[in-house]
């Protein structure tokens, strides 16, 4: 069912604080900087809930999982898409389901969603592990020699092969660098015309508006040649884009035309590949920096899997490697900041929300609050162990969005991240080449700076199935433990 917007009235409510900047151009400077930075400033600074000052705009930041059910559940049919950031995302994916509203995109939902079931997306598991097989093989040199990669290129060139196969079955090798670097280059665009509000119109032949009317060419030149060549062979393929090509509105009969396949596969190349290639990039980063996770995570695919090529079936048998996978995607949200249009005024926070606001839900700030979580900052996959999760606001953890607008393809980029990292760590070890405090550079995904993480490969060490390790404790604990004389009790504290 359809959530129905409801109003909240605005009587005796207080304005939403705001975080202020230059007199005439508010906080615009520091948002092309990193709006990262700014809206992590915001709430330090006003909390829960707070607005930004720019040019023309009324803006509200909700942060409180309260709030953010309201925005994307409770009351989302007063809260649509048509803000300045999804006018400029559809530049470079057209009208698909990321940025489609209303009517068009509830058809195009009900015809995508069929495409997606569990069981569809379970048969895409070989493929995942025989190309990330595929791109160890092509390690092997630099794991002998104890060379580096930037891991952060190889997990986009893996998953790109993997979008494009299933989603495809097309190979990608030879377009890997074109199509990632068009995506790069449209996401910086993207960013740089949401931030600089006087930007010349695209009209304008200027160098950066060129480049990207370039890269994006490039790619909807790939996309429709993809989709051409299918049409003319009429082959159906166990791909998506057979999916999407045969599959019909239950209620209308209609099919998708090629303009609308092109959006969807488009968004879907984006969707479906840098998304999973950001979580696996920082799970790397984290694990290398807590060694003594990795540990626990390595003991746990030996005693499972021997070595052996995981499946679907074995992520049953492989809890610590889904809550950590789960614990990146809390710190690192690829998808890190939502923004929505409010068709009518409502109440969040206590505060006045007034019609035509633009709304802004941060998974990333969410998901790193003091107020919400315990040791926010910390890398922790157990605060995801049940015990440890009851009593957690449902929305206080959404790396997928939530409500009717929730990604599509949640399960598979789930199912994508376990099996390759399981792939990965039980062949290769990967240490920080450089400095371990990797940057943040935030555009339509959450990346690391300038979109690279430099590591250090070498063969993966032997580790005993089922041997005991260690997970960090705090030192409250591991005191309190060493006080009651207990040697037992504190190591049991770090099982």
């Amino acid at each position: 069912m359809v959530a129905t917007a409801t109003v909240s009235p605005p009587a005796a409510l207080k304005n939403v604080p705001v975080l202020k900047g230059h007199p005439v151009m508010g906080v615009m400077s520091e948002l092309a900087k990193s709006q990262l930075a700014v809206l992590q400033r915001g709430f330090a600074e006003l909390g829960d809930t707070f607005g930004l000052q720019v040019p023309v705009l009324h803006t509200v930041v909700a942060v409180n999982p309260v709030d953010v059910q309201r925005v994307l559940v409770d009351n989302a049919r007063n809260y649509g898409k048509s803000t300045r950031g999804y006018t400029m995302l559809k530049l470079l994916l057209g009208q698909g389901l990321l940025t489609a509203e209303g009517d068009p995109w509830l058809r195009q939902r009900r015809i995508a969603q069929p495409g997606f079931n569990r069981e569809r997306i379970g048969g895409f598991a070989a493929t995942m592990t025989r190309m990330t097989e595929d791109m160890l093989a092509d390690w092997a040199p630099t794991v002998t020699a104890g060379g580096t990669v930037d891991v952060a290129h190889e997990m986009m060139k893996v998953t790109l092969r993997i979008v494009g196969s299933t989603l495809l079955s097309m190979e990608t090798r030879d377009h890997a660098d074109a199509v990632g670097e068009a995506l790069t280059r449209g996401q910086e665009y993207i960013n740089y015309r949401m931030t600089h509000m006087f930007a010349l119109p695209r009209i304008v032949p200027t160098a950066r508006n060129r480049e990207f009317t370039r890269h994006r060419d490039g790619l909807t030149a790939l996309v429709d040649s993809a989709i051409s060549t299918r049409r003319r062979s009429g082959e159906h393929k166990e791909d998506l884009l057979s999916m999407l090509m045969l599959a019909r509105d239950e209620e209308t009969g209609a099919t998708m035309s090629d303009h609308q396949l092109r959006d969807e596969v488009t968004t879907m190349m984006l969707a479906g590949h840098e998304t999973t290639a950001m979580t696996l990039t920082w799970a790397l980063h984290l694990l290398a920096r807590h060694p003594e996770i990795e540990q626990r995570l390595r003991a746990e695919l030996a005693g499972v899997l021997g070595g052996r090529v995981p499946t679907l079936a074995d992520l049953k048998q492989l809890p610590l490697l889904e809550r950590v996978v789960k614990e990146v995607l809390r710190l690192y949200p690829p998808a890190w900041i939502m923004g929505r249009n409010a068709i009518q005024e409502d109440t969040l926070g206590g505060y006045h929300v007034p019609k035509g606001s633009y709304v802004f839900i941060s998974p990333f700030l969410t998901q790193r609050s003091p107020t919400v979580w315990k040791d926010p900052d910390g890398f922790d996959p157990d605060r995801f162990l049940p015990e440890r999760m009851a009593g957690m606001h449902k929305y206080a953890y959404f790396p997928f969005s939530a409500g009717q607008r929730k990604c599509i393809g949640d399960f598979f980029a789930m199912m994508e991240a376990q099996l390759i990292l399981a792939t990965i760590l039980q062949r290769v070890a990967a240490t920080h080449a450089g400095d371990p405090n990797v940057e943040m550079e935030p555009l339509i995904t959450l990346r690391p700076r300038h979109g690279e993480l430099k590591m250090r490969l070498s063969a993966a060490p032997v580790v005993t199935p089922g041997a005991p390790t260690a997970v960090p404790v705090d030192d409250a604990t591991a005191a309190a433990a060493a006080a009651a004389g207990c040697p037992f009790h504190a190591a049991r504290l770090r099982q």
